[in-house]
């Protein structure tokens, strides 16, 4: 086992032998980004490599380099697709020659959105359709925003928006990039929801999601789609009793994009102050982890979807996870996609054993995301893990 500190590893290690007895406890391990030696160490003691420390662009670099040596696949939870474009450059053809699986996005921002157009183009598939189009509406019952997010935010401004522009545009598939670019246009605008039967704004990460969905489209067999992620307003919809006097939704979004608009001049000058000021970074960074949010398990979060297939035909899609969205269901959709890769890991060695000489390849090699890594399976292991999966 690793972890931050050593004294919650400790503790969760002392929980588990308690749980289930003195047999075979798992050791403590120390590994340190600034000492590739250790990470190595780990790595090759190990099937699947989780990190979960960032920024990613100052800490993930190291253990990529580590488990491509050691051949152990390797599940992240980064949003960070300019560090991940410059990952897959620099070590894309070695982690394909070693035959090591480079799983990225595994949170949050990724996970609901993809699985959600993954279910929706299995489901048309069973008619011969594929999926077109996709609306993802997510609703939180509570939440704020993580301190690593925070953090990740925080270091674009020391790195550059140049650098990360362009690094999330060599990110995405050429033959996705138009695509892209018309779903992140839409996604900025307020966009009339068919599921919500109201007005709605982009959802906070949908950016992102759009840009991974994306990228996952062509393998998954849906190229072109058209993806638009966003977020359910509490007031405005067509099954609120208010939905009547917000006009359905066009009051509430009105005022959020006013309130955008007005705010225009303090963003502008915090980000200069940010960009050129580092000692301002600086104390900002150090409160972060202080002040920043700790999670909440007894909230929902609500990712409802709507695929329509080539020829017009409709299907919905529910997933419900328990929990916040950036640290409880970031967690959960992290540990089910790396317990997903294990388990096809261990079924490929059986199979090798019980057939000599045979070479199972149960991972595909070189960077990708949960979707075409492990979809299917993780889907099938969030269901058994509690969330609601629904597709019709």
């Amino acid at each position: 086992m690793c972890g931050r500190p050593k004294s919650n590893v400790q503790k969760l290690l002392t929980d588990l032998v308690t749980m289930h007895g003195p047999r075979s406890p798992p050791r403590l391990m120390h590994a340190d980004v600034s000492d590739p030696e250790s990470l190595r160490r780990v790595a090759a003691k190990t099937a699947v490599i989780l990190t979960s420390i960032g920024p990613y662009t100052k800490y993930g670099e190291a253990v990529v380099v580590a488990c491509i040596e050691e051949r152990a696949h390797y599940v992240d939870i980064t949003g960070e697709l300019w560090w991940v474009a410059e990952m897959r450059a620099k070590y894309g053809e070695r982690a394909r020659a070693a035959g090591v699986c480079i799983v990225s996005f595994a949170g949050y921002d990724c996970v609901p959105f993809e699985l959600s157009a993954l279910l929706a183009h299995k489901t048309l598939m069973k008619g011969g359709e594929r999926l077109a189009s996709m609306e993802c509406l997510t609703k939180f019952d509570g939440g704020g925003f993580p301190p690593g997010t925070m953090l990740t935010l925080l270091n674009i401004f020391s790195i550059g928006f140049s650098r990360t522009l362009l690094g999330c545009a060599k990110y995405i598939p050429a033959s996705e990039r138009w695509s892209v670019i018309r779903d992140l246009v839409l996604l900025l605008l307020p966009s009339w929801s068919r599921q919500k039967c109201g007005l709605t704004v982009m959802e906070g990460m949908g950016a992102v999601g759009c840009c991974i969905v994306h990228s996952s489209a062509p393998v998954l067999g849906y190229p072109g789609i058209a993806f638009n992620s966003r977020f359910d307003l509490p007031l405005g919809g067509g099954a609120s009793p208010l939905a009547f006097f917000t006009l359905w939704g066009i009051v509430p979004v009105s005022l959020l994009y006013a309130c955008a608009v007005m705010s225009t001049v303090p963003v502008v000058l915090l980000s200069i102050v940010l960009l050129y000021v580092p000692p301002v970074r600086d104390f900002i960074a150090k409160l972060i982890p202080k002040f920043g949010y700790k999670g909440n398990l007894g909230v929902t979060t609500t990712v409802r979807g709507r695929g329509i297939g080539a020829n017009g035909n409709v299907v919905n899609t529910k997933l419900v996870f328990m929990g916040d969205a950036g640290i409880y269901l970031t967690a959960q959709c992290a540990c089910e996609t790396a317990l997903a890769m294990v388990h096809m890991v261990d079924m490929a060695h059986m199979v090798e054993r019980i057939h000599a000489g045979s070479s199972q390849v149960p991972l595909p090699a070189g960077f990708t995301t949960p979707g075409p890594a492990v979809g299917e399976a993780l889907l099938v292991r969030l269901a058994c893990a509690g969330v609601v999966v629904e597709a019709g």
